[in-house]
């Protein structure tokens, strides 16, 4: 499976900043394990060729819902926004809220959060330790 991204994501998604993110609903949903193509376009989207960043294989898809003033994952709020927003390659909730809500999908905003290349790092079975596993490697 394909998934595009803006040329800015491109260094945060080989670094490993960036590691997940969010998407409206698909008509064929992304599955854990199914591979991915995360890519960006070479010069004017549909006009160039697509230059793949990276490869990986999908960990983890969630419900999300984003607000005005927060963001739900599976029903849970996510208490720490600067640390969810680090995670998708933003430098604050406030750059990425604003991109949702002005460049991207409008807000209120529900659809899929979409994980790769998380570290074993939390072996927890419930949702917030799935989701926070990760975010880890922001904080060490």
């Amino acid at each position: 499976m394909v998934l595009m991204f803006q040329k800015r994501f491109a260094l945060p998604i080989l670094s490993g900043r960036k590691c997940q993110t969010i998407r409206p609903p698909r008509k064929r949903p992304i599955k854990v394990g199914e591979s991915l193509s995360l890519r960006h376009w070479y010069d004017k989207a549909y006009r160039s060729p697509q230059v793949e960043i990276k490869a990986v294989v999908c960990t983890a898809v969630f419900q999300i819902d984003v607000g005005f003033d927060g963001v739900w994952i599976a029903g849970s709020e996510v208490e720490d926004l600067e640390l969810f927003a680090a995670g998708d390659g933003f430098q604050s909730w406030i750059e990425m809220k604003n991109y949702l809500r002005f460049g991207g999908y409008g807000l209120p905003f529900s659809g899929e959060l979409i994980q790769w290349d998380q570290p074993a790092l939390l072996t927890g079975d419930d949702e917030a330790s799935r989701w926070l596993a990760p975010q880890l490697h922001l904080l060490l």
